[in-house]
């Protein structure tokens, strides 16, 4: 019951439940561990001139580094760094996905790729799963 709520509310915020300023890179999310509520406000660690492709490659790359560092730390038993390290991954697929939604908007023959590509279901599903990752630290503190 707790992952379909988790799910839910990951859904919930893909869609509208976060505040996004693309051009500041400015994105937030709030998770629970271990019985604290923590709002992680984060930033892309670059600031993206180029095209909107070259920064949703750029910002998965990125997420994807970040949940590398989780998995490492999870390893070392270090589980409030791990659940802060995903949840600024979540936060990088949130921006993402709001990227992509401006792409649908104002370049729709590049979404509509991104789509086909099955690039943007990827990015989505990554960030079902670190939300999922997060949810279980909990259990793993013990």
């Amino acid at each position: 019951m707790k992952e379909m709520t988790l799910i839910c509310l990951m859904l919930l915020m893909l869609s509208c439940g976060t505040s996004n300023n693309y051009v500041e890179g400015n994105t937030q999310v709030s998770v629970e561990y271990f019985g604290e509520p923590v709002h992680n406000t984060c930033y892309p660690n670059f600031v993206c001139e180029v095209s909107k492709t070259a920064c949703v490659v750029g910002l998965y790359e990125d997420a994807t580094k970040t949940a590398g560092k989780g998995v490492i730390s999870l390893r070392k038993k270090k589980y409030r760094e791990a659940a802060y390290l995903f949840s600024y991954a979540l936060c990088t697929t949130i921006n993402i996905d709001k990227i992509f939604d401006q792409m649908k908007i104002e370049d729709k023959e590049t979404w509509n790729e991104h789509w086909k590509s099955g690039f943007i279901e990827e990015v989505r599903m990554s960030g079902l799963k670190i939300a999922i990752v997060i949810d279980k630290i909990k259990d793993l503190n013990k």
